[in-house]
This record gives structure tokens, sequence and C-alpha cells, in this order.
């Protein structure tokens, strides 16, 4: 049997903002699922599913900032299957990021 292989982005925490940090942990399935370790937050993604108008909403009502939002569109750019936010992770020029 063959087995798939998806592609993972790892970048730093560094490019969600400490809300969204916190937001993150009481958060882990709507809207966004999400899994955490001790040195970030594993974001995965459906690789054939872009955020519409009304899930980009619902994420920014939640109270998640337009970064993680960029980080989505982004990552669904570059046919990335999830998001690994982790605090040693590289910074991304196309992406913001906040010094904390």
């Amino acid at each position: 049997m063959k087995a798939d292989i998806d592609r993972i982005a790892v970048i730093s925490t560094a490019h969600i903002t400490p809300d969204d940090n916190v937001l993150f942990k009481k958060v882990t399935t709507y809207p966004l699922t999400t899994f955490h370790y001790e040195g970030g937050i594993i974001l995965p993604l459906l690789a054939t599913e872009v955020l519409t108008a009304r899930q980009r909403t619902e994420v920014l009502d939640w109270g998640f900032s337009q970064s993680v939002v960029e980080i989505i569109m982004w990552a669904h750019h570059n046919r990335f299957a999830g998001v690994r936010l982790d605090r040693d992770g590289p910074i991304v020029s196309e992406l913001a990021s906040y010094d904390w």
C-alpha cells in the first residue's frame, strides 16, 4: 500500500499575536481545529478547502486577528496541508510578524 505525503508549513509563532496564542489554547475545534505541543500549535487544513468569506468572518468574529486569516490563505495558496506555528520556526517575509 502506498501512502500519500502532505506538506506542512513550519513558521514562527511570531506570525500570530499574543491574543491569538491565548485564543488558540481555548478554541480547539471551531472555528479552527488545532493541536498543541510544548513549542507551538499545529493547524491542520483541508487541502481542497479555501476559507470562504463567511468562514473568514467567523474566524475574525471569534477574536482571531487578520494575521491568522492571512496565514491560512498563504498556506492554501502554497498548497500546504497544515501549518505548524513553532516558537523556533522561521519568519516568512510575506506574513506579518509581531515582537512578543
